[in-house]
């Protein structure tokens, strides 16, 4: 019976999420002074986890999870403020992308930006969300890069760059979430998934030109200048204010 408890109990606190600490804490120590490192150790042990990043801006690319442990990285500065977030991660140098996402992984109250051409979060699979982030990338390219897997986006600001799903087959949610750049593009043969709820598009497009059966639902989304449809999937739109709609595949 005692071995029996003790096991049950050992099951119990697997399942139960852990914190750990990143960054300058005031009157405190931190666990981890970069957030790879925090990833790594949380990989290492699996579970739940939630990652407290502190107040600066974090010079660190290529953040990769790809482990078995479910990560939430939070932003302990409250949330951003179009683009003065009070957690910021910013690479100086070249990389991939800001994060490399192939677990599960949520992002919450952070600014994440990539200074070339590359991506602010590049999801390869699995399921990532962000919450009240700030994405900016120079030059259009691809705040959010999907080669596979899902993408749940709520009440963020995607200030420059655009989201591309392609390569392998993905779905993209977003929630009262800003575009203000370039908007939603798709490729490769894929039937992606795309649902967008009170979403606002500044005058951008939504560029569907994958060749599969690609759905889309928009429902109450304000000032997308243009929707096109290259592939066979049905679309769906209510509620919403768009300048045009093209449909180039019978």
């Amino acid at each position: 019976m005692v071995t029996q408890i003790a096991v049950e109990i050992s099951q119990l606190l697997k399942r139960m999420p852990y914190t750990i600490r990143v960054g300058n804490i005031p009157g405190g120590l931190s666990e981890f002074i970069t957030i790879q490192a925090a990833i790594n150790y949380a990989n290492s042990q699996g579970g739940q986890w939630t990652i407290e990043v502190y107040t600066g801006t974090y010079d660190e690319g290529d953040i990769t999870h790809a482990g078995p442990a479910e990560i939430t990285i939070k932003g302990m500065g409250g949330s951003w403020s179009y683009g003065h977030g009070h957690v910021s991660i910013i690479p100086a140098a070249t990389t991939t992308a800001t994060f490399i996402s192939s677990g599960i992984l949520t992002l919450e109250d952070l600014e994440i930006r990539s200074p070339v051409l590359k991506a602010c979060v590049r999801v390869t699979g699995s399921y990532t969300t962000l919450n009240r982030c700030y994405l900016s990338i120079p030059g259009g390219g691809e705040a959010i890069q999907m080669v596979g897997g899902t993408v749940y986006m709520a009440d963020s600001f995607i200030s420059a760059g655009y989201v591309h799903l392609t390569t392998a087959l993905c779905q993209f949610l977003a929630l009262r979430t800003r575009f203000n750049a370039l908007g939603i593009t798709t490729a490769g043969a894929f039937a992606h998934h795309i649902y967008l709820t009170d979403c606002d598009f500044r005058n951008n497009d939504i560029d569907s030109s994958s060749s599969g059966a690609t759905p889309l639902d928009v429902r109450g989304c304000n000032i997308i200048y243009m929707i096109r449809n290259q592939g066979t999937g049905a679309f769906t739109i209510r509620d919403s204010s768009i300048h045009n709609v093209i449909n180039t595949n019978a």
